[in-house]
């Protein structure tokens, strides 16, 4: 479990940072609204991190962040990340 925190704190913050950038050089009228959310899933993977250091594990903390993460792949990738594409293609 701290392996995978680990590694998605460091990649979504690579992957956020550089998502963000391509945002601002397209001018994506959505920037902050994928600012925000971007925010508050560092901030929920931040507590769930803690969540584990402070219990040591438990089964409810790994549905929790099992939940997370397939909430985010559903939720925000394959609605929030398709408008960015869906936007870069209407202004090429």
């Amino acid at each position: 479990m701290v392996q995978l925190f680990d590694f998605l704190d460091d990649y979504t913050k690579q992957h956020f940072h550089d998502e963000e950038m391509y945002m601002q050089n397209i001018r994506y009228p959505e920037i902050e609204v994928q600012k925000t959310a971007h925010k508050k899933f560092i901030a929920d993977l931040a507590k769930l991190k803690t969540e584990y250091q402070t219990s040591g594990g438990n089964i409810s903390l790994i549905i929790n962040a099992n939940q997370m993460i397939i909430d985010w792949l559903t939720k925000h990738i394959f609605n929030m990340d398709k408008k960015i594409g869906a936007y870069a293609k209407i202004i090429k």
